[in-house]
């Protein structure tokens, strides 16, 4: 917070004495209970903020503006801020996962999620987005932006616009506050047990078909809406291009 010290006015005692609290704490035997309570505290963390990691690449890609992505965040990248967040970049490993995730069915694109941690979700998300940008410029630099209303009981739990250009409609659904969603990091935040009857109005005549980029999916409007349950059937984020 620099309240006591940063980087234009450094307190070299506070920081000393910082440094041995941390390792007395971290490395001291009396504080076993509290290195106990940490790992089981950043495994729960570290499995919904993969999440939320999914969601805001999302919501990065498709909003009005130009995304902004560091070299290497393509993935889950666990630093801090500058300058641990400028390291070297393994481009070799970032292209050799690439090369694999391009190999996979986007039907099988659910898989990714039992160890969303590992940031493959992350980095086949920005693939899928990035594609489709390349595709259909237009819509991503000209394209209007319209919030979407969503009805139902875990409705707070969703962000959902669409971005249209002459014919070309694509429609937003990011998943939100995934550990007052789920409870315990237990399972991904798919299908109908956990959206149940939650739904977004697109403003579309039933019978559109809509295809989700992200897990090649082919939605139906019904009663002017689109369920969660639907869209969130396999993976925690849809960006649906409505078909001709």
């Amino acid at each position: 917070a620099k309240l006591r010290t940063s980087w234009t006015s450094p307190d070299a005692g506070y920081e000393a004495a910082l440094q041995r609290f941390i390792g007395v704490l971290l490395g001291d035997e009396a504080g076993r209970e509290f290195r106990d309570d940490l790992v089981v505290q950043a495994g729960r963390l570290a499995w919904f903020g993969a999440f939320n990691s999914l969601s805001t690449a999302l919501l990065k890609f498709t909003s009005p503006g130009v995304p902004d992505v560091y070299q290497g965040h393509e993935v889950v990248n666990l630093t801090l801020v500058d300058p641990d967040n400028r390291r070297p970049v393994d481009y070799s490993a970032l292209s050799s996962e690439l090369a694999a995730l391009e190999r996979l069915d986007p039907g099988e694109a659910g898989t990714l999620l039992e160890a969303p941690q590992d940031g493959r979700a992350k980095l086949w998300l920005a693939w899928r987005l990035l594609a489709v940008r390349r595709e259909r410029p237009q819509l991503f630099r000209d394209g209007g932006y319209r919030a979407l209303k969503v009805e139902g009981p875990q409705a707070v739990h969703v962000v959902a616009f669409s971005r249209r250009h002459g014919d070309a409609l694509l429609v937003t659904l990011a998943g939100r506050l995934f550990a007052h969603l789920l409870g315990e990091p237990d399972r991904a935040p798919c299908g109908d047990a956990v959206w149940g009857d939650t739904a977004v109005e697109v403003g579309l005549p039933d019978g559109t078909r809509l295809r989700n980029i992200v897990d090649g999916a082919t939605l139906v409007v019904v009663d002017g809406r689109i369920r969660l349950g639907a869209a969130f059937a396999r993976f925690p984020a849809a960006a649906l291009l409505a078909l001709g």
